[in-house]
């Protein structure tokens, strides 16, 4: 049975520049990168319903999550959260904003 990695990234609003969009890209090249090494990508959208995403990695415990988020709710300087919320659940994550 795979390993279950998922990718974790921040919601994109539909007027998103280009820079913001970006994460979109990143979050394909991590997902087919998974996939040639043998593990099943979960692309896992983070928002201010932080209780949503918590159930969801409690489900599956990860060995790892890829933290590609930058924000919550759209705001920068909340970029902490994911991270903070990783850490509580003691999962290892890759990257902090």
């Amino acid at each position: 049975m795979k390993s279950v990695i998922p990718i974790l990234y921040n919601l994109v609003s539909i007027d998103a520049n280009t820079d913001e969009a970006d994460v979109l890209d990143q979050v394909s090249a991590v997902s087919e990168a998974l996939l040639e090494l043998g593990y099943e990508p979960l692309q896992l959208s983070f928002s201010e319903k932080i209780i949503d995403t918590v159930d969801v990695l409690n489900k599956i415990k990860p060995p790892l999550v890829f933290n590609l988020t930058e924000s919550t709710a759209q705001k920068g300087r909340l970029s902490y959260v994911a991270p903070s919320i990783l850490e509580v659940l003691n999962i290892p994550y890759t990257g902090c904003s």
